[in-house]
């Protein structure tokens, strides 16, 4: 029996028994009475507890039947017991339901799926963006993620905003796509303008072609007879600018500008083997060497380039000797000996 119940016979007992000892004793009767009326705390029934917890008993975490939240229950939700969620006074799997996806009242665009609790659209490629399915990919509105923009003129390209064409023009320099490579005014980045007569060559201002400003014309200076080497550089007459230097046209020849020209200097006897230097009145310039052929160089005996063979031994007075006699006859096959005598060998 209840702790309750006990409580009620045994006020009616009370009552049964101040009736039958009380008829004579009014006022003791309404004394009792109104003790009864007003119950003592020590034996006043304690409140039922609610097992579940509950704000409410029988309503699931405390919300009332019907109403949205709460964890899985057992609980009522609208007609029947529900073992998932309640939403809308609907039991509902928030992993799949379109108008809960993932929590109550959550509800997916038209098109898509609710997957794990995530609204989906059915194409890979695509993201919900602003509650429509579009292609992060190719959408120039949300390319690569959502709300970002590809301004004009780029689209959107594998999800990155890219000038048409691609390649070396694909840099965007204000609202325009440029080629850093090759644009003046946007030379190896954007701004950076190259001034005439330079031109923007592989990214970097310049001279075509490796030439050199020289005022305000681009020169080339390894071949360029007024810029040579350098910028106002002026090769002088009959000479020519090759490799950067001024040249003779021969080979053979050195400018020499106090002979105001160009000079073979292998042979000339006032700049021999050089500028400038002279060989005196008795010498030749033989092979840039000044040199007197009528003296003992038996290599220039007599003239340039007149050799002493065999047959001789020393050059005396610009004639070929063997000891103090003429050279040997060649056409015998003489030789001229140690000994300066000439043997038939």
């Amino acid at each position: 029996m209840r702790l309750a119940d006990v409580w009620v016979l045994g006020a009616l007992g009370a009552v049964a028994g101040a009736c039958a000892t009380g008829a004579g004793d009014p006022a003791g009767a309404d004394d009792r009475m109104s003790r009864l009326e007003q119950p003592d705390a020590s034996t006043a029934p304690a409140p039922m507890p609610n097992p579940a917890g509950d704000d409410m008993p029988g309503t699931p975490g405390g919300d009332v039947p019907g109403t949205p939240g709460g964890d899985p229950t057992t609980d009522l939700c609208g007609a029947g017991p529900c073992d998932q969620t309640c939403c809308n006074d609907k039991c509902t799997d928030l992993m799949t339901d379109v108008n809960h996806c993932g929590s109550c009242r959550i509800a997916c665009p038209a098109g898509t799926t609710c997957s794990d609790g995530i609204c989906q659209c059915p194409d890979p490629d695509e993201e919900v963006c602003d509650g429509v399915c579009v292609n992060t990919k190719t959408d120039a509105l949300n390319c690569g993620s959502c709300m970002r923009e590809c301004n004009a003129p780029t689209s959107c390209e594998d999800g990155d905003c890219r000038c048409p064409g691609g390649g070396s023009g694909d840099t965007i320099c204000g609202e325009a796509c440029t080629d850093t490579q090759t644009d003046d005014a946007h030379c190896g980045r954007c701004d950076n303008a190259c001034e005439a007569p330079e031109t923007c060559i592989d990214g970097s201002c310049g001279c075509p072609g490796g030439g050199m400003i020289c005022g305000d014309e681009c020169k080339m200076t390894d071949s360029d007879n007024e810029h040579c080497g350098m910028c106002d550089n002026a090769c002088e007459s009959p000479t020519e600018c090759r490799a950067g230097e001024c040249q003779c046209p021969s080979a053979d020849e050195v400018f020499c500008a106090g002979a105001g020209g160009c000079i073979t200097t292998d042979s000339d006897p006032d700049n021999c083997g050089g500028c400038d230097i002279k060989c005196s009145d008795t010498e030749e310039c033989c092979s840039g060497s000044c040199v007197n052929p009528m003296g003992n160089d038996v290599m220039n005996c007599g003239s340039c380039g007149n050799v002493c063979g065999n047959n001789a031994d020393n050059c005396t007075g610009g004639m070929c000797m063997c000891g103090s006699n003429p050279a040997c006859d060649q056409p015998l096959a003489m030789v001229c000996n140690a000994l300066s005598v000439c043997f038939a060998f």
